[in-house]
């Protein structure tokens, strides 16, 4: 005799178990995730720190000498309103401040396009994300195919279907004469037909309504 019981306790520890299995990958694999992001993130602001702050620091490197060069240009101003000016003096100030203004420009389009090369240098914070997300998708294809796994399990854990030994012990009380029994000493096969089909409907009581059903 099959110890249906034991049989489905057995079968559910193997689904359990299954299922256990599901939220130990899935929380593996965020964890490598969240590590691998956690590592290109941080990797890609720490360089990001020293390009960034060497701009800064070039601005104001920049800021002061144009300062300075304001300055200048006051001093040439001021020398331009004598009633005697030194204009050649004047027109090398002026060729100097210019020279400056060109070198400034120079460097700080230099440090412009170095900065735009370093912003959309990759890995970006966009593109590691995205690839955070191909792993996610091509993982949760994984992750579903164990969830069907448990689910599927669910379905082998019990016998459904209805026990053999219905079926056999209602086909051996129709077919080995008990409805001859029950019909006493009648023995008319109308009687004995009547006797037969009160065994099967009290054997199963779900055709009269199957029947029904049917004919509604």
């Amino acid at each position: 005799m099959v110890n249906n019981l034991k049989s489905a306790k057995a079968t559910f520890k193997v689904v359990k178990s299954d299922g256990e299995k599901l939220l130990a990958r899935v929380s593996n694999d965020l964890d490598e995730f969240k590590k691998d992001l956690q590592f290109a993130l941080y990797e890609r602001i720490s360089n990001m720190e020293g390009s960034l702050l060497e701009v800064a620091k070039m601005r104001d490197t920049i800021s002061a000498g144009l300062s300075e060069t304001r300055r200048e240009l006051d001093r040439v101003h001021k020398r331009l309103g004598k009633s005697k000016p030194d204009l050649g003096k004047a027109r090398d100030s002026v060729i100097e401040i210019a020279e400056k203004l060109g070198e400034s420009r120079k460097v700080y389009e230099e440090m412009r396009r170095e900065l735009e090369h370093s912003l959309n240098e990759r890995p970006t914070p966009q593109g590691l994300i995205e690839k955070v997300l191909e792993g996610f998708y091509s993982a949760t294809v994984n992750w579903e195919g164990d969830a069907r796994k448990v689910e599927d399990g669910f379905a082998n854990v019990v016998d459904c279907s209805l026990p053999k030994e219905i079926k056999e012990l209602e086909s051996e009380i129709l077919n080995n004469g008990y409805s001859v029994l029950l019909a006493g000493e009648n023995r008319k096969e109308e009687n004995i037909n009547k006797f037969n089909d009160k065994l099967s409907k009290i054997m199963n009581p779900n055709t009269d309504s199957k029947q029904n059903a049917n004919s509604a």
